[in-house]
């Protein structure tokens, strides 16, 4: 086992993403899972997490760049890998090479791919990306039956899937949702309608999984949900997922200040009695964000301790009291669960403003990941 060199660890619990990718299956019955591990498997671990989904039968997995495709072939995991991504023309023959399925998000995009696959005397597996309302990368689906017919005559192409991605699958009220889905299956009933067969198709992210079955079609792409998180904490669901996560670190001194004692940079919190502090080797470039300053808690012992001060680039520092019993090297949880008590991230979301993804993606590659069957 690698010696773990850093006090600050992501610690992942295997068990409880099989927990939520079992969950997933459950609610999409037949549909094939396209498990999504892109961005380091939302900050996970790319090669575990996929070697874990490959492990519980998925056969798909969804990644964003040419470089999460080779990583994962070089690494052994040898079942179908869509690109999310549209490539760019120097990166296609690499992506052939890695026998990586291709996104298509325009006619030109797939004359491309057809040549370099033609040169290569490879055939290619691509999806084609529809935009239904997102205005991201895609055709647009009031051309997308007549563009794609062009795309089926190109040579050394395969039409492996087609598929769309939601603006707001995860609201209450799923009104553009549905629009979308409307969109989409319009466009599958006209490929329908010229007897074009395209095995898989595929619109449902996490969020749709959970509000609306319509969009299952035979495949669907979670994400966030096989990562312990909904999409938003709003949603109206009964659907119980495990935090997969937990990030962690050890009080290197603890120190007492007087009354009056600034901490941190630029003076932005002044005891206001006698205290003690704990400082932890962990800030922004770990994955703390700077905009939690005095607006935060972490656990230690069990309990809840304060942030206090500024989040520095490798240090963080917490308001301990007088009475609690802290000692260096005691573990420090910034999110998950110690004890009885539990810090979730959605906490964090809702001082920060944001969604769970960018939580777990701001976690810097370079803390190890430790990986636990607990």
């Amino acid at each position: 086992m690698e010696k773990i060199l850093n006090p600050t660890v992501a610690e992942v619990n295997l068990n409880a993403f099989k927990f939520n990718l079992r969950t997933t299956k459950k609610i999409v019955g037949d549909s094939e899972i396209l498990a999504i591990v892109k961005a380091n498997a939302y900050g996970h671990g790319i090669l575990k997490i996929s070697e874990t989904a490959v492990d519980e039968g998925i056969k798909y997995l969804g990644v964003a760049t040419l470089e999460e495709a080779v990583k994962l072939r070089e690494n052994g995991i040898s079942v179908h890998i869509l690109i999310l991504t549209p490539l760019l023309k120097e990166e296609i023959e690499t992506a052939c090479n890695y026998d990586a399925d291709l996104t298509v998000a325009s006619y030109d995009n797939a004359v491309d791919i057809s040549r370099i696959a033609q040169k290569l005397k490879k055939r290619v597996k691509v999806h084609i990306k529809i935009d239904s309302g997102l205005g991201r990368y895609g055709i647009d689906y009031k051309d997308a039956v007549k563009t794609i017919e062009k795309i089926a005559l190109l040579r050394n192409i395969k039409l492996q899937g087609v598929y769309t991605h939601f603006s707001e699958s995860y609201k209450i009220k799923v009104g553009f949702a549905k629009v979308q889905i409307e969109r989409f299956l319009n466009v599958v009933e006209g490929l329908n309608k010229i007897n074009l067969e395209i095995p898989y198709k595929h619109s449902a992210n996490s969020g749709a999984i959970i509000n609306f079955p319509e969009p299952h079609l035979n495949m669907v792409r979670p994400g966030i949900m096989l990562y312990g998180y909904l999409p938003s904490r709003d949603m109206n669901t009964n659907t119980k997922l495990k935090p997969v996560m937990t990030l962690k670190s050890k009080v290197v001194q603890v120190r007492e200040l007087e009354k009056g004692s600034p901490v941190s940079y630029s003076r932005t919190f002044i005891t206001k009695n006698k205290t003690r502090i704990a400082l932890v080797p962990c800030g922004y470039y770990d994955g703390i964000n700077r905009l939690l300053s005095n607006n935060y808690n972490v656990l230690i012992n069990g309990k809840k301790c304060r942030g206090i001060g500024t989040v520095c680039m490798n240090v963080t520092v917490f308001d301990i009291g007088l009475d609690n019993i802290v000692s260096t090297g005691d573990e420090v949880v910034f999110f998950g669960s110690q004890k009885e008590n539990n810090i979730s991230i959605y906490n964090i979301c809702e001082k920060l403003n944001t969604i769970p993804y960018e939580v777990l993606c701001w976690i810097s590659p370079l803390i190890p990941r430790v990986y636990t069957d607990e």
